[in-house]
């Protein structure tokens, strides 16, 4: 799990060892509550390809939605990204 500080947005993965024991989500809501609460920014997202379906499970448990950011092509090592933005929606 990494935050951005300078973007607000946070980062993670899970090995196929440990999938599926909500460690990705409970992670994520501690780092967004430390990113909110500790560090106070303001906004905090999250960058996920369309078809990561599981990364797409964590966002929602963890309260995050899909903005109406255009998706950003992203280009690492000769293969290219389509990044949708998510964000944190607090609890009201």
């Amino acid at each position: 799990m990494r935050l951005n500080r300078a973007t607000g947005t946070i980062s993670y993965i899970v090995g196929a060892a440990h999938r599926g024991q909500r460690l990705a989500t409970r992670a994520l809501l501690l780092m967004t509550e430390h990113a909110r609460g500790e560090l106070g920014l303001a906004q905090v997202s999250l960058e996920i390809e369309p078809d990561n379906h599981p990364s797409i499970a964590v966002a929602r448990a963890a309260g995050f939605r899909r903005t109406d950011t255009p998706p950003e092509v992203v280009t690492v090592r000769d293969r290219s990204y389509t990044l949708h933005v998510w964000s944190h929606q607090p609890s009201a």
